[in-house]
C-alpha cells in the first residue's frame, strides 16, 4: 500500500515527510561524494541515523520520556507550535538590523536580555522567550534570566530562504518564473543545506538533550525588511511593503518551562552545531527567577 503524506496545517512539512526529504538529499550527496569524492563532504551513516531519530522523529534515548524539550507539535498556551513558533522568530530576525535586533543585540558584551514574545488570543496571552546566537564564535555566550515561567525557544541550527534572494532575475527585475515551483526551489535549497550537518551536540547541565526539526515548505510573506536587512538583499528586490517570500528549516530545542530540570536557581544550555557551510557553538546560562 502506498503511504500517503500530508504537510501539517500551516504550509509544514510533517515529520515523515522532513524524514524523507532528508534521507533523498543525503543519499544525492553520497552520489556525488562518488563521483566527485574530493569535492562533496559527507557525513557518516550513523550521524544522520541520529539525526534523524533524535532531531526530526524526535525520539529520546532508551525510549525515555524527556520533559525538558517540548515537542514540534506541542501548542504552548493551547495556540502556537514550534512550528509557528519558528515563523514567529524568523520574522523578527528579517525584520530587525543584526546590531538592534532584540534576538542578537545585547546590553552588556556577551551576554543578552531574551526577547519576550506575545501574541494576544481572544482570551489569553501566548509568551514565550527567544534568542538568536551568532556563528563563528567559540563559543558564542549568551544569558537568559528567566522573571516569568514561559517557555525558551532556542535555534540550534537554523537557514532563512527567500525568492527575492535565492530566484532573483536581474534582467527581468523580479523573481524569476523558469523556476515554475517557488515552494519546491526555496525548499530544495533548505534540505540541501540540512543535509551538509555533520555534528550535533546539545547539553542542558551536562546531560544531552535533543529537540524538534522545522521545515516550512510553502513561503509566507514578510512584511517590512529593512534595507539594512540581515540577509543583505538589496532594497530594491522587496515586494510590496518591503516584502520577502521565505521559506525556513532548522533544529530547534523548546525548553519546557514546567520541567523539573527547570528549577529555580542557575543552568546551562550548551549546544554545537557543524556543517559543511557554517558552524555555531554556544553556551546559553539561564537564570530562573520565576515563581
Amino acid at each position: 500500500m502506498q503511504r500517503i503524506q500530508k504537510l501539517d496545517e500551516g504550509g509544514f512539512m510533517s515529520s515523515e515527510i522532513i524524514a524523507d526529504k532528508l534521507t533523498s538529499g543525503y543519499e544525492r550527496r553520497k552520489l556525488k561524494s562518488g563521483h566527485r569524492g574530493a569535492e562533496v563532504y559527507v557525513p557518516s551513516d550513523s550521524f544522520f541515523k541520529n539525526l534523524i531519530n533524535e532531531w526530526v522523529y524526535e525520539k529520546k534515548a532508551y525510549g525515555m520520556h524527556d520533559s525538558r524539550s517540548l515537542s514540534r507539535l506541542h501548542k504552548v498556551g493551547g495556540l502556537l507550535n514550534c512550528n509557528d513558533l519558528a515563523d514567529e522568530w524568523c520574522r523578527c530576525f528579517l525584520t530587525n538590523p543584526f546590531d538592534s535586533s532584540p534576538l542578537y543585540a545585547p546590553p552588556q558584551q556577551g551576554f543578552t536580555s531574551p526577547f519576550l514574545f506575545k501574541k494576544h488570543a481572544a482570551s489569553s496571552v501566548v509568551k514565550i522567550y527567544m534568542i538568536g546566537v551568532s556563528g563563528f564564535r567559540t563559543p558564542d555566550l549568551r544569558r537568559i534570566v528567566m522573571t516569568e515561567r514561559v517557555p525558551i525557544l532556542i535555534p540550534i541550527y537554523n537557514i532563512s530562504v527567500a525568492a527575492e534572494e535565492h530566484l532573483w532575475d536581474p534582467e527581468l527585475g523580479d523573481v524569476s518564473e523558469d523556476h515554475g515551483d517557488t515552494s519546491k526551489a526555496l525548499t530544495s535549497i533548505i534540505i540541501d543545506d540540512l543535509c551538509g550537518l555533520y555534528h550535533i551536540e546539545a547539553e542542558f547541565d551536562k546531560k544531552p538533550i535533543s529537540g524538534c526539526t522545522v521545515v516550512r515548505c510553502i513561503p509566507y510573506e514578510v512584511h517590512n525588511i529593512p534595507a539594512n536587512n540581515v540577509r543583505g538583499v538589496p532594497s530594491g528586490r522587496l515586494g510590496a511593503n518591503s516584502s520577502m517570500n521565505v521559506c525556513h528549516g532548522g533544529l530547534y530545542v523548546l525548553l519546557n518551562p514546567d520541567s523539573e530540570a527547570m528549577n529555580k536557581g542557575e543552568h546551562l544550555l550548551y549546544f554545537k552545531a557543524l556543517s559543511v557551510n557554517y558552524e555555531i557553538e554556544a553556551k546559553v546560562h539561564i537564570g530562573v527567577l520565576a515563581a
